[in-house]
């Protein structure tokens, strides 16, 4: 183990400065903050190498700069005195434990006070150097494993919605004979499936409540509204977040039945129209104003829930969405209604629900499968790096 000094006595630490005075997006000086680099400045604060840390925000993503570059108010730049590696002093500041520094729980933030007392690993100069070049290299080989599962869950992502858009718009036979549809948005459909309007398949759709309550999880014993996030990841997560107290009970409407869609009917534009698929009731959890609760009768909820993960629906949402700002869109039931559709028979649609079904459950389980080995060698590389700063291995022995 080597011994430790605080940080004031390895970096001189310095605030950071609002950009805005020297913003140009062809400057020659990128501007950093706690996410990295996002714009570029006229002239530059300091020079590297150097740390950089979040002040506010986002406090535990150490950043190692060099060349000349501004950082803006809410960072500081930690520049390394001669006889610390930049490189040391960013592998040991990623240690440093910035839960227990930060001041506040909904924004962190950490006073350059706290952060100058903080304790980090000293060795001698050539060690440091060794231990930096000893994690350059193993970090490097980490992050190449890292990379070829995102690559590999980006892959899955892509064939998984590839797979859904061509089961419910051309139907599993590939042979299938084909025909122009005559509405721009469907192109060609098979021959026998019916064009058509979606409120050709509605039996009813059924608004939401605007109620009172806290913002608290409901137990299972409790009445519930969910709001538009039970559907914002593109499924039905049935957590109510907001307590009905007892003198709406009269007044809430809408209770969440099985075999229906809940659609957000106002959003973020990512986010409107998305829809998640009730599989079973749920007691005691009703829909908020902003939902819609949908029934269909010549079609099967389960179809339409995974067509509604199309580019062919999501085009006609964007299309038909208004809003008074970019960043919250409202859709109207008559537009909503109004959306193209090609439907095969309901076999054919039970059919293509039970393979995708099938085809579903394996690309979520190599998803998942690929997920969990980022996070292990996520845990590994950061344990490699407390172990190689502090000593608890001879980075010697293990080159």
């Amino acid at each position: 183990m080597y011994p430790t000094v605080q940080f004031r006595r390895l970096a001189r630490i310095r605030n950071g400065t609002d950009h805005s005075g020297v913003q140009d997006d062809h400057g020659d000086f990128p501007v950093y903050g706690s996410g990295g680099e996002f714009t570029r400045a006229t002239r530059a604060l300091y020079s590297g190498p150097a740390v950089l840390l979040g002040r506010k925000g986002t406090i535990d993503k150490p950043i190692l700069v060099d060349g000349e570059f501004w950082t803006v108010d809410t960072m500081f730049c930690a520049q390394p005195y001669s006889a610390v590696d930049p490189r040391f002093l960013y592998y040991a500041c990623t240690t440093i434990p910035f839960n227990m520094l930060s001041t506040s729980t909904a924004l962190p933030s950490m006073t350059q006070g706290d952060l100058n007392a903080v304790r980090l690993p000293d060795p001698n100069y050539e060690v440091q150097k060794a231990i930096a070049d000893f994690l350059d290299r193993e970090t490097a080989k980490i992050d190449v494993l890292i990379a070829r599962q995102k690559h590999l869950i980006a892959t899955l992502r892509e064939d998984r919605a590839a797979t859904i858009t061509q089961a419910v718009t051309k139907g599993l036979n590939p042979d299938v004979e084909m025909k122009d549809s005559g509405i721009v948005w469907l192109d060609y459909v098979p021959q026998h499936w019916v064009p058509c309007r979606l409120k050709n398949a509605i039996t009813s759709i059924t608004s939401g409540t605007s109620v009172n309550g806290a913002d608290v999880p409901a137990t299972s014993e409790e009445v519930g509204v969910l709001k538009t996030s039970c559907v914002s990841a593109g499924q039905f997560i049935p957590e109510a977040n907001k307590t009905v107290v007892g003198e709406d009970l009269s007044r809430v409407s809408c209770p969440v039945t099985a075999g229906t869609l809940v659609v957000n009917r106002a959003n973020t534009p990512s986010l409107v129209g998305s829809a998640g698929y009730v599989s079973d009731a749920r007691r005691n959890l009703y829909l908020s104003d902003k939902l819609w609760q949908v029934s269909f009768t010549s079609a099967l909820a389960e179809f339409l829930y995974h067509w509604t993960r199309t580019a062919v629906y999501r085009s006609q949402i964007v299309a038909n969405c208004v809003g008074a700002s970019s960043s919250m869109q409202n859709l109207s039931m008559t537009d909503f209604r109004n959306i193209a559709i090609a439907l095969p028979p309901i076999a054919e649609q039970q059919a293509i629900v039970e393979f995708l079904s099938g085809r579903i459950s394996r690309s979520d389980a190599l998803i998942a499968k690929s997920t969990e080995m980022i996070k292990t060698l996520r845990e590994y590389r950061s344990a490699l790096i407390t172990d190689a700063v502090t000593g608890k291995i001879d980075v010697g022995a293990a080159t």
